[in-house]
């Protein structure tokens, strides 16, 4: 981008020149850096199956999985998974996750609806009796905040 700018002042800077105006602008380049979203889960089931972490915005309809703002799918490398998502604004998010231990490609849950693969939430929400809401679950993106770390629950 400052490259494409110092080209197009280039017809300006060389007609100065020939007029002999030497005045040097220097205008400080204010480089805008946007902190990628460090996400890092713990107490994974299998060091090899991939974690789905489904992002919302206040407008989805959390935790539904087909209502998502963005999904990613990360693989491990042991008990531990750390990621980075670089494609979000900052803002207030919700996340929802699962291991795909049996690699089908959804949560697999029981007669009740209960997750019967690793799950977890942002905040480290820990459902009892209901799934969670938006607000349970919400935390603030931004340049100063941007790491979270979340418990899967076996």
């Amino acid at each position: 981008m400052a490259v494409i700018a110092i080209f197009l002042l280039m017809p300006f800077v060389a007609a100065c020149v020939e007029r002999n105006i030497v005045k040097v602008l220097v205008v400080p380049l204010k480089i805008i850096t946007h902190q990628s979203l460090k996400i890092i889960v713990k107490n994974l089931k299998s060091p090899t199956a991939p974690v789905i972490i489904g992002v919302y915005e206040t407008k989805n309809k959390f935790p539904d999985p087909n209502d998502q703002l963005k999904q990613y799918k990360f693989k491990p490398n042991g008990t531990e998974l750390n990621a980075k998502i670089r494609s979000l604004k900052y803002g207030t998010y919700a996340l929802a996750l699962y291991q795909d231990v049996n690699g089908n490609g959804k949560i697999d849950k029981d007669f009740l609806g209960i997750p019967t693969e690793p799950y977890g939430f942002s905040d480290n929400y820990r459902p009892r009796v209901k799934a969670p809401d938006f607000n349970n679950c919400k935390f603030d993106y931004n340049a100063k905040t941007n790491t979270i770390t979340i418990e899967m629950i076996r």
